[in-house]
């Protein structure tokens, strides 16, 4: 499966999606990739660190558009319910919840560079309907949600700073939506900025204590905030278990 915007792909992609399901025990195939500093937020600020949290896996691209899968995996994830968010931007943490709740195997494949359309217009209709998936999973899987509330994991990123100052597409849109939100909800730029802040508005909408446009409207401040101070994010290497 490939996303239909792609500019990067190449036969080699095809390749190596495709052959650890043939020639391997593997059931589903996730892409890695480098993606440009200003892309790829909802995967970075949202599904990678759940994941991550509620089952201890580094799958750096969750949402990624890009995978490789068996015929066991289509029968299974064919045989659930649909819901109008599985349907939009939701499909594909909905994919990776069901190769992880069904201790699928899986292999994690490093594609390159990954190049697409212009997706900045996009970024809220994607983290709400990816956040709004997770949320209708996790009320299905009550017990993920029963669990983690006893047992809270903690993300890490590490940032480094950009080489280039080259202002990014869309500084000045995201300047005046980051600015509305400060005033409609009055939050603080600590609110976001920092990790332990940020980990805590994760743990807080996995334990539906806050709900999704409020996330919302806090991931465009923690984005921006990352934007406006030139830095690049990755997620720090884990283990796999």
């Amino acid at each position: 499966m490939i996303d239909a915007d792609i500019k990067s792909i190449s036969k080699e992609w095809v390749y190596k999606l495709i052959s650890p399901l043939i020639c391997e025990d593997i059931e589903f195939v996730f892409p890695d990739y480098y993606r440009a500093g200003n892309e790829g937020n909802s995967t970075r600020h949202l599904a990678a660190p759940i994941i991550y949290k509620l089952f201890k896996k580094n799958i750096p691209q969750p949402i990624g558009g890009d995978f490789g899968f068996t015929r066991r995996f289509i029968d299974t994830f064919m045989s659930k319910s649909f819901k109008e968010s599985t349907l939009q931007y939701g499909i594909d943490i909905n994919m990776t919840f069901t190769v992880l709740t069904n201790h699928m195997p899986y292999k994690i494949v490093n594609l390159g560079v990954k190049n697409h359309n212009d997706s900045f217009y996009k970024m809220i209709p994607i983290f709400k309907n990816v956040a709004t998936e997770i949320d209708s999973i996790l009320d299905e899987n009550s017990e993920i949600r029963e669990n983690y509330a006893k047992d809270r994991i903690t993300y890490e990123w590490e940032e480094k700073k950009k080489e280039s100052n080259q202002i990014l597409n869309h500084f000045d849109e995201m300047n005046i939506m980051y600015n509305d939100i400060m005033e409609k909800y009055g939050f603080k730029e600590d609110d976001v900025m920092n990790d332990s802040a940020w980990n805590q508005v994760l743990d807080n909408f996995i334990v539906k204590k806050i709900n999704v446009n409020i996330v919302a409207a806090l991931f465009v401040l923690r984005v921006f905030w990352f934007w406006k101070n030139g830095l690049e994010f990755f997620a720090l290497e884990r283990p796999s278990y």
